[in-house]
């Protein structure tokens, strides 16, 4: 077997590059879709609530004020346990007039 010289534009090292690149990207949505859990409980920042309920972070702080959302403080930092989102989202579902 002949000496093979790999360069960068074989498609080998193509198939490799494009591959590392799916890897970082799948990473990427794991780790920026992370919560962290305490207790069995996962948790969600006043800024991750917000983008899910697609409402700014003074909406958030709106309805912690008006008792709406339930929620923990510790030193001044809110957070929410994602369940008690999921369940409040539930409780406030409507379906339309013809279901």
């Amino acid at each position: 077997m002949a000496d093979e010289i790999i360069n960068k534009s074989d498609a080998r090292i193509i198939s490799a590059r494009e591959q590392t690149r799916k890897a970082f990207e799948a990473v990427g949505i794991i780790r920026d879709s992370h919560h962290p859990i305490l207790g069995g409980i996962s948790f969600l920042t006043d800024e991750q609530v917000a983008e899910l309920l697609n409402v700014t972070r003074r909406t958030i702080q709106n309805y912690r004020d008006l008792g709406l959302i339930p929620y923990y403080k510790i030193c001044g930092k809110c957070l929410y346990a994602e369940r008690e989102i999921q369940q409040l989202m539930d409780e406030n579902y409507h379906p339309r007039y013809n279901e």
